[in-house]
This record gives structure tokens, sequence and C-alpha cells, in this order.
């Protein structure tokens, strides 16, 4: 099996990674690779940042949950103006399926409305159309909730995403990037499903 995580931002595999990651406890062999859209060079430098500090933060921050850097794809599509290179975008994605031939990708949900998430979003559905498809679910970026497929996951996975988000200093004071706020979500998702923690995804298209 082969999972595709689509990232629009350096930042969004907090929400591709544990539908991944419980994938593996199953099937040790699964196969993965990120696709990161964006550095967010503007974003940084508005923040008083390098700009580079998001991507280089993204690199320690999978290095410090042991992904492997080779399997990832590193991209720098100017933030919020995704909607401006989307054929660019597709064509990036065509690239990765004829090479990676993924069974599952992992993209925004349908209903997030940050316009970067909207395009990624979008064109995964044009271009992965004989792939099972998971909506990743931020609330803060959605007026509904459209989780319909609901992922159990233990307490190393919640343990791999805190030393995630822990590295990301420059985005220390955002809510979604505190101990908190992440654990609370995936304690009040688990108690929707009788578990522990679990992550709600939408399922767009499910292929068996």
């Amino acid at each position: 099996m082969k999972v595709l995580l689509l990232c629009p931002h350096a930042d969004d595999e907090i929400g591709t990674l544990p539908l991944y990651f419980a994938y593996q406890k199953k099937q040790p062999s699964v196969g993965c690779k990120i696709v990161s859209f964006s550095a967010c060079e503007t974003t940084a430098v508005a923040l008083k940042c390098p700009p580079n500090a998001f991507r280089e933060e993204e690199k320690s921050a999978l290095q410090a949950i042991g992904f492997p850097l080779q399997d990832c794809v590193f991209d720098h599509f100017p933030v919020r103006r995704f909607s401006e290179h989307r054929q660019e975008i597709l064509e990036k994605m065509v690239s990765i399926r004829q090479s990676f031939h993924p069974d599952i990708v992992v993209c925004p949900c349908t209903k997030d409305l940050h316009q970067d998430h909207q395009v990624i979003c979008a064109e995964a559905c044009r271009c992965f159309k004989t792939s099972t498809i998971f909506g990743y679910i931020y609330p803060w970026n959605c007026f509904s909730d459209p989780a319909n497929v609901y992922v159990e996951i233990d307490d190393s996975i919640v343990q791999k995403m805190l030393s995630f988000i822990s590295v990301y200093s420059s985005q220390r004071e955002k809510f979604y990037m505190q101990e908190s706020y992440l654990r609370s979500l995936l304690t009040v998702t688990g108690a929707k499903v009788s578990k522990p923690f679990a992550v709600g995804y939408e399922g767009i298209q499910i292929v068996l």
C-alpha cells in the first residue's frame, strides 16, 4: 500500500500524518510520500523570521518523528496564491501519480475555507480519480464538520504529533500548535467513537 500526503503549507503534515501512522501500525511496509507545496516565505518574513524558517522547521519536525526526508517533495508555490498556479500544481500531482501510484491520498477536506487548501483539494480530486481520497479537517477553517471516517490513534502517535509541533518555534503562539489544543481535539474526536484518541477525516472517495 502507498499513501500520498498533500500538504499545502510547511506545517500541514499535522493534518495528514496521523492517518499514515495509523496505517503503518497495522502494515509496517506501507510506503509514504509527502508533498509540501509552499514554504510560506512571505508569512515567515511578516513574522520577522528568515524566509525559509518554516521550511527548515518542517524538515526538523519530520526528522524529529523519524520520517525520511528523501520521501518528501518540497516546493515553493507562493502562499495564498495557489489559484494563480493551479495548472502547475495539477501537473506536479500528475507527475507524482505516474511515478508513485498512490492507493490513498490525503489532502484538505472539501469544506476547508483556506484558499490554498481549496486548490489542493480540488486538484487532488481531479488528479487521483482511481485512488481513495481522505480530507483532513481543521476545525478553525471549516463552518461545519465533514468527518465521516474516524481513525483511532494510540498514545505513541499522539506523542509523535506533539513532537512534531514542538519544533515550530516560529508558530508557538498559534493555538493549534499548542499541546493542550491538540490533545483536546484528539480526545474529543476519540470520544465520538468511544476511543481514547482519534482523528476525523472526510471520506471524499473510497476505492475498495
